[in-house]
């Protein structure tokens, strides 16, 4: 278990490798994330969350990189140094779509049921 609903954490995970299922307690499984994939990116994506609104579990064998928030204000900062603004602000966009993203699964799953 890579974290479990409800539980708070400042971190985010990029899965390098492997495939994690996101669970809800109300719902069940609404999704899968794999290589390229991030879990918990919530407070980086611009969102006021305090708690994981899933649970994030392996279904095989997986890899993933834990960015706290001092990794990721470092990473910030090294690519304005190295006048890569324009990348940092992909970065941002592509945590965006993945939080629209299980908001999707989800409303799919209520729809369901």
């Amino acid at each position: 278990i890579v974290f479990t609903q409800g539980q708070s954490g400042p971190s985010m995970y990029l899965i390098f490798h492997g495939l994690i299922g996101l669970e809800a307690n109300e719902l069940g499984t609404i999704g899968y994330c794999q290589c390229g994939d991030t879990l918990g990116e919530g407070k980086f994506g611009g969102l006021k969350v305090d708690t994981r609104s899933e649970t994030a579990m392996a279904e095989m064998s997986s890899g993933l990189i834990e960015i706290t928030p001092s990794i990721f204000k470092q990473l910030r900062e090294l690519l304005q140094r190295l006048g890569l603004k324009a990348d940092f602000l992909l970065l941002q966009q592509h945590l965006k779509k993945n939080i629209s993203q299980k908001k999707a699964w989800r409303w799919h799953k209520k729809r369901l049921l």
